[in-house]
């Protein structure tokens, strides 16, 4: 089994991934799940090469684990060296076109 750590953004996603998700992801065959916030708490999210940089550096250090993220896409670097993938192109994406 694998253990689950999320790179958040802040201490609201830290504390919802490690008081909610819990629950449910050990039934799904997590043997365990924890969050860490990813870049500096005091400047909110980083940039993506930074926030690679930690997730790629936490993968070698744990081979049995899996990342993900949990970002607010309101405050994600859109363009410039900042910018996450994908990022700026979703702001085209009319919600309409969600399902």
């Amino acid at each position: 089994m694998a253990r689950l750590v999320v790179h958040a953004e802040g201490p609201t996603e830290v504390r919802f991934v490690r008081g909610i998700l819990p629950e449910h992801l050990t039934t799904v065959g997590y043997d365990r799940v924890d969050a860490r916030i990813v870049g500096s708490r005091k400047s909110g999210i980083c940039s993506w090469g930074s926030a690679l940089k930690e997730i790629v550096s936490d993968l070698k250090r744990d081979r049995g684990c899996v990342i993900s993220t949990m970002v607010d896409f309101y405050g994600l670097p859109a363009t410039r060296g900042k910018a996450w993938p994908g990022r700026e192109a979703a702001n085209s994406i009319s919600t309409a076109r969600v399902r």
